[in-house]
């Protein structure tokens, strides 16, 4: 019996592709990681979440119901301490109006930027991939490669931007379509479906969609190094659905958040919003080291060592 687990079992290549993900998330000491990448989140966030709102209330008009849309979101991936301290927070920067947004926007060069360079810090690590150190006109590329990330984390915040759009489009197109089906419905009587449990399985599958492909978009353009579409997409489907399982569990009480921290008063809603930003950055690191240990034994880069 005991052979049997060593030579079939161990040695099968999708045991080894967990246990060779856990090993390497501890190796390259992922909590800590996930420590530091919150404390640049949680300073980044509110920012950014300013930026969205002045960026599309400029291009669709001030009628828009971004702000909304951003409340619907957070509602949906935040336990409910945690939303309470975001709807505050953005609520108040919300009607600051022009002065706010400017002030989020120079707050917003500066704390992107750090959390771009942690996370690509990070997803570097993972993949180790060690940067160059210049002996030569070391102060030159220093400037280019400060411009150069803070280039890149504003293109992500347009990112960000972009995909507030694409959310408030696709709300859009699902009432559309439900339009369609109630007309439908009005011509042809024998035709009836249920509207609400097809409306939230229309919303999550969008929302799904649209998480994973940010996953994806990040686990590509963050490694300093050559990673194909092929070898991502699996390790953010792992990292979107454990989000949503974690997310799940939340709001079904499977697993509490905030009660122990209650006591605190309204600290406690900021060390919930904190809490939850830790382990969603754990899910992201832990999605990564998926997807390094898969590149190695089914992907691209199968035929390397795993250890380089």
């Amino acid at each position: 019996m005991i052979e049997f687990v060593q030579n079939r079992i161990l040695s099968s290549k999708i045991i080894q592709l967990f246990t060779g993900t856990l090993i390497k998330w501890q190796q390259d000491d992922c909590i800590e990681m996930g420590a530091a990448l919150s404390y640049y989140a949680i300073f980044s966030l509110f920012p950014i979440l300013l930026v969205i709102l002045s960026i599309t209330g400029f291009i669709l008009g001030p009628d828009t119901n971004a702000y909304t849309q951003i409340l619907i979101l957070a509602k949906t991936a935040f336990p409910i301490e945690a939303y309470h301290i975001v709807e505050t927070t953005l609520l108040q920067l919300n009607t600051s109006s022009l002065g706010a947004g400017i002030i989020g926007f120079s707050i917003l060069f500066i704390t992107a930027s750090r959390i771009f360079l942690a996370l690509s810090r990070d997803v570097n690590k993972i993949w180790k991939v060690y940067h160059r150190q210049y002996s030569q006109n070391g102060w030159f590329w220093t400037v280019i490669t400060f411009i150069k990330n803070q280039i890149i984390a504003f293109l992500l915040v347009l990112s960000s931007t972009a995909l507030m759009l694409v959310s408030l489009l696709s709300n859009i197109a699902l009432k559309v379509f439900f339009k369609i089906i109630q007309n439908v419905e009005n011509v042809i009587t024998w035709v009836r479906l249920d509207e609400a449990s097809l409306w939230n399985t229309l919303q999550l599958g969008v929302t799904y969609f649209l998480l994973t492909s940010v996953v994806m978009f990040l686990y590509k353009t963050l490694p300093a190094t050559k990673v194909k579409w092929s070898d991502i997409w699996i390790g953010a489907l792992l990292a979107v659905s454990l989000f949503s399982l974690l997310q799940s569990s939340v709001s079904s009480g499977v697993i509490r958040i905030g009660e122990q921290f209650r006591a605190y008063g309204i600290i406690g809603g900021f060390m919930v919003l904190l809490l939850w930003i830790f382990l969603t950055c754990q899910i992201f690191l832990l999605g990564c080291e998926f997807t390094y240990v898969y590149t190695h034994l089914f992907g691209s880069r199968k035929n390397k060592s795993i250890d380089k």
